[in-house]
């Protein structure tokens, strides 16, 4: 019982004042303070799930109550029920359970995550929201050009969205790669009408299998630094967008251009007759 008390009061801490070190004095506080797995927090958006405090991610969802705040408003004003929809770095759950209650029960949900942790985090907060959980289609997997099994990183203890994939066949955790095409054939109605795409500098790798299924908004990373790590600079990324015949703008509409400041890192793409609700 006393446990419990601490754990509200500590959750309280974090929902409160804020001051220059507070992110660190959270950090070390849970590790003693908080169960391993982590203790079930109400998010803004509604619904539940079991969080840690030393990822990033989990982080900013105890402390604030959400993540990515401008991204998470630009997804609410593009999708309505019925929509389909779809995130690639589905992680532990955040953004798959927003897309659901943003489309609603009529509407399909599309997660997409490679590393075998964070499918069963995300697992366990799906079951934490059954609602929801129910337009959540999993695939336990990653994009790309064509089916193949690849290679992939643990990420670490500190960004669970770290992990990444690599053509290196020297040995580790592979997993299995499919087109965009090829997953959304089987298991969505039709093309995503917005998808998240944050796959750690393999976005056009995954750009390469979309296909027919190519979404109509694109929320996309764009990271240079990620991008570096195969080899490719910004504007390289930005080619390959436009030779999919996607404009690219900010979150709030602006035209986008490589080397441009981008909040949150995200990039919007649109397709030809599409008008998306700015932000």
């Amino acid at each position: 019982m006393a446990t419990a008390k601490l754990t509200r009061l500590f959750l309280c801490y974090c929902r409160g004042f804020a001051h220059p070190t507070k992110f660190r004095l959270i950090t070390y506080i849970s590790r003693w303070l908080l169960p391993k797995r982590g203790v079930v927090v109400t998010l803004a958006e509604g619904f539940d799930m079991r969080l840690q405090t030393v990822d990033h991610l989990e982080r900013c969802l105890v402390v604030r109550g959400d993540y990515e705040p401008r991204t998470t408003r630009f997804i609410r004003a593009n999708l309505s029920p019925g929509d389909v929809a779809a995130v690639a770095g589905a992680n532990i759950g955040y953004y798959p359970l927003l897309l659901a209650r943003a489309v609603g029960d009529t509407g399909r949900v599309l997660g997409v995550e490679p590393f075998p942790g964070n499918i069963v985090r995300c697992q366990d907060n799906l079951r934490l929201n059954p609602s929801l959980a129910r337009s959540i289609t999993l695939f336990a997997g990653a994009l790309g050009r064509k089916s193949d099994c690849l290679c992939i990183s643990s990420p670490p203890a500190e960004h669970s969205g770290l992990a990444q994939l690599s053509e290196d066949s020297s040995g580790g955790l592979f997993v299995k790669i499919e087109p965009l095409e090829t997953i959304t054939t089987r298991l969505l109605p039709r093309r995503p009408d917005l998808m998240l795409l944050d796959v750690e500098g393999w976005e056009t790798e995954a750009l390469a299998g979309f296909g027919a299924a190519r979404p109509n908004i694109l929320v996309i990373e764009n990271d240079a630094r990620h991008l570096a790590t195969r080899r490719l600079t910004e504007t390289d990324f930005f080619q390959t967008l436009t030779d999919l015949a996607y404009t690219l703008t900010h979150l709030d509409g602006r035209p986008a251009s490589p080397g441009d400041f981008f909040p949150e890192q995200t990039l919007v793409a649109y397709q030809p007759g599409i008008s998306p609700r700015w932000v």
